[in-house]
């Protein structure tokens, strides 16, 4: 991809009322699913979060590569990503001469693009804790909040890097997240869901990617 990140593919299915699905078809039968695959394919065997945290205090010479963690998390601004917490990553192990760096994939997108609307919801999402619940737009309003999902995740995580660093990633994911390439991601979509909200999700990812300093440093 444009940033650099390793990622899963996953794709929105319908699954139809199949006798195959025997036991599980009362569950599973005429609905709409994300369907993702537990290893990315270019990626080989991965690691879950909680083994690299083990490996990661078993041996110093092991690391993650939080820049790459950073970048990932800056996408997650991007698209409205707020429930990014350690069961969300899968870790791509790469041997070096000292030991292994721990490259991130984010998976399991099911809260970006996020939209409520109405009476409850706004007052719901003006609680303590539940920033997260604001609909996706323009600005994130209190970006503390609509992160508390991945605190603990970016206190582990990104805790080697300064605010230069921050301000470097920042400026990559802002230069190559163009208004044409976010065009090209969203003809991806389903037609009938780009024609719909296409141009919505654009106007509202260009904002973010434009605000994107402020944001990222006030976090």
């Amino acid at each position: 991809t444009a940033l650099e990140i390793p990622h899963a593919n996953p794709q929105i299915v319908y699954v139809g009322d199949d006798p195959g699905l025997m036991e599980s078809r009362k569950d599973f039968a005429n609905a709409v699913y994300l369907f993702e695959e537990r290893e990315p394919l270019q990626a080989g065997d991965t690691d879950n979060t909680d083994k690299v945290q083990r490996k990661l205090q078993e041996d110093h010479d092991d690391v993650a590569d939080q820049r790459l963690v950073l970048r990932a998390r800056f996408l997650d601004f991007v698209i409205g990503d707020w429930d990014r917490h350690e069961d969300n990553w899968r870790w791509l192990p790469e041997k070096t001469k000292d030991g292994k760096i721990y490259h991130p994939i984010p998976r399991d997108r099911d809260k970006v693009f996020y939209k409520t609307s109405g009476v409850f919801p706004w007052i719901l999402s003006h609680q303590w804790l539940k920033s997260n619940l604001q609909p996706f737009g323009e600005e994130i309003r209190d970006i503390k909040g609509w992160n508390y999902n991945a605190r603990v995740f970016d206190r582990y995580f990104l805790n080697s890097l300064n605010e230069q660093d921050w301000r470097e990633e920042i400026d990559i994911v802002q230069q190559r997240l163009t208004p044409d390439l976010l065009r090209q991601a969203l003809n991806q979509m389903p037609p009938e869901i780009n024609a719909l909200s296409g141009e919505e999700l654009l106007r509202v990812m260009k904002s973010r990617i434009s605000d994107l300093q402020q944001t990222a440093l006030d976090y």
